[in-house]
């Protein structure tokens, strides 16, 4: 982490924007730390007008593909909501392309993890939104009647990337990450730690309506995977006291990281601590 925030600061303070060589080198030391040479051998900087991404990782050809420019682009327009001051926006866009390279290697690590011998929470989950079109054809329970639905099962999954269980583990680690880097740094100022923070809180309550709903067990539903439902005691679609019991044998913090639900009052604390940091940031 040292190495990585030697970087941030000296192309933040230089007010320089991350280029390749920013990339690549957070790359590199990511690659080694992370012990990732086998999933990750290709990076491309990519520089699509118009890409609907901002990373990609591709497990079967163990690449990494980011959108620099668009990001940088991007997220120069968003940070006109915050107001943002000279001294801080070079940290602000630096930390956000460091944000959505670690996305991507949090990736690698979790193909990195399905090929080990683990047979944890996050495996499972992994293993669930890892599955082949054939796989998810055994498992779901969605009515298919000719080849158009087949096909459809697939584009309905791409539909639901925004509480996909990867992509939401993906990202608050990557987002965990940079509050950890922002901490331990002097130069970093006080605003950008709150905006991280902000983003924090606002995926923690992406996809939670109530303590019956959350984002992991509304793909589980759209999906129709009512046998992977079934683990947490979900009858015939139906969502009760006993199934919200089911999930009280995980701590809080792990319920956040892995989407499942969380109690209304647990909701309702982030709920104020954004509205706080929404105060906080437009005051400063």
């Amino acid at each position: 982490m040292k190495e990585i925030l030697k970087i941030v600061n000296y192309y933040s303070l230089n007010k320089r924007f991350a280029d390749e060589e920013f990339v690549y080198s957070i790359c590199n030391i990511l690659i080694k730390e992370g012990g990732l040479s086998s999933y990750i051998n290709e990076i491309q900087i990519k520089n699509d007008k118009y890409p609907d991404c901002y990373g990609e990782y591709f497990n079967n050809l163990n690449k990494v593909n980011i959108y620099l420019e668009h990001i940088i682009d991007d997220f120069s327009k968003s940070s006109l909501k915050f107001n943002i001051k000279s001294n801080e926006y070079y940290f602000y866009i630096n930390l956000i392309v460091l944000r959505i390279i670690i996305h991507e290697f949090n990736h690698a690590k979790q193909y990195q993890k399905l090929n080990s011998i683990k047979n944890d929470e996050e495996t499972f989950l992994c293993e669930i939104c890892t599955r082949t079109l054939e796989e998810i054809f055994i498992h779901s329970k969605i009515p298919i009647k000719n080849s158009k639905d087949y096909y459809n099962l697939e584009y309905i999954k791409d539909g639901l990337y925004i509480i996909n269980p990867m992509e939401r583990m993906a990202e608050l680690n990557s987002l965990s990450y940079i509050r950890r880097l922002i901490l331990s740094s002097k130069e970093i100022p006080q605003k950008i730690n709150d905006i991280f923070c902000l983003a924090q809180i606002n995926l923690i309550l992406k996809g939670h309506k109530n303590e019956y709903l959350s984002p992991t067990i509304k793909f589980l539903d759209e999906m129709g995977y009512e046998n992977d439902l079934s683990k947490f005691k979900f009858y015939d679609g139906v969502i009760d006291k006993e199934f919200l019991e089911s999930f009280m044998k995980y701590k809080y913090l792990d319920r956040i990281y892995y989407g499942y639900p969380i109690k209304k009052e647990e909701y309702d604390v982030n709920k104020e601590y954004k509205k706080y940091l929404l105060r906080k940031i437009k005051g400063m």
